[in-house]
């Protein structure tokens, strides 16, 4: 069998999540994920980087549903791997260093972060790990590396005008649309509740006792056989579109705080409602929030872009083969 079959073999192994596969212990660390120039990926090297992202999955998920979580996961964060090493590759080619300074920087705040600041308590850490400080200060050096050349090659040069700005908003302006939203405060009487047999003498009691500075929430309480009665009979705030078309006509036209000359009778029951709140619909305008959240999503979208076409680049110029 070709190395490449056995190879592939054991990544489709290490790949699945824990338990659909028994491999020996050794094997399934030192599988090789990819090759990169001279950098060989294993999936030891792929665990490392997903080991705490798998263990909150396995909090949330089981069975199935965790599999393919994990596998996903996997899959994506092995791909990031391959681009990593691809853009040190071509960073090592330009001959370019990291400053020793940035790497101590990088190392001391890496340092607060694990151990609180402490070196020494960050030494005896990495030492029960088997590890070495020269090998964190490799691995941070490695990071910079990669990140300062897609600072240079892919993100800083991206730039965003207010023309695509607003190109965006007016091609996509149902995004910015809001739809009216209202409140409504309910006093609900039964035909066969309390009042029975003096449902209209009660609506026009409460209406006089509204007319001499009771407040509505209080009649609500007083009076309401309906379950929001405690709470004042306030309901929930909805959206327009999805309000009950009788409740929304009976409050048409009034404004915030305006309680409906009519009543209205549901299902059997009499309601006189309130209009506790009301907010109009319309278009966000083009300006402060909007604005930034349209130019941000764009400069996603744009380093996305550049990014790819960058890996794109790179992966015809330098050698690389994946095994997943």
């Amino acid at each position: 069998m070709r190395l490449s079959a056995v190879v592939t073999m054991a990544v489709a192994a290490v790949l699945g999540a824990p338990g659909t596969v028994r491999v020996h212990a050794r094997s399934y660390n030192d599988a090789v994920m990819a090759v990169v120039g001279d950098r060989v990926i294993t999936f030891f090297d792929l665990r490392r980087e997903t080991g705490m992202a798998e263990q909150q999955l396995r909090k949330k998920f089981s069975g199935k549903e965790l599999e393919e979580k994990v596998l996903g996961l996997r899959r994506t964060v092995a791909n990031q791997l391959v681009d990593n090493e691809l853009v040190f590759a071509e960073f090592g080619e330009l001959e370019a260093k990291v400053p020793h300074a940035l790497v101590q920087e990088r190392l001391d705040s890496y340092i607060r972060t694990q151990s609180g600041g402490n070196r020494v308590k960050f030494e005896e850490e990495l030492f029960a790990q088997g590890m070495t400080v020269a090998e964190v200060e490799e691995s941070l050096s490695r990071r910079l590396a990669v990140d300062l050349l897609l600072q240079q090659m892919v993100y800083r040069s991206v730039r965003i005008s207010p023309e695509d700005i607003s190109a965006y908003y007016h091609q996509h302006g149902a995004e910015f649309r809001k739809n009216e939203r209202l409140q409504l405060q309910i006093l609900m009487l039964k035909p066969d509740g309390r009042y029975r047999g003096k449902v209209s003498e009660t609506v026009a009691m409460v209406r006089g006792k509204l007319a001499q500075g009771s407040t509505f929430e209080d009649l609500v309480r007083e009076y309401s056989e309906d379950s929001t009665a405690a709470k004042g009979g306030y309901l929930d705030w909805v959206d327009g579109e999805k309000a009950n078309a009788k409740f929304k006509d009976l409050v048409s036209g009034l404004s915030a705080g305006d309680v409906a000359p009519a009543i209205l009778e549901l299902a059997g029951n009499t309601y006189v409602v309130r209009l506790a709140g009301y907010e109009a619909g319309g278009s966000h305008s083009l300006d402060g929030n909007v604005y930034k959240a349209i130019e941000r999503k764009l400069r996603r979208v744009e380093e996305s872009r550049r990014y790819r076409e960058f890996i794109d680049k790179l992966k015809g110029k330098h050698f690389y083969r994946t095994f997943f």
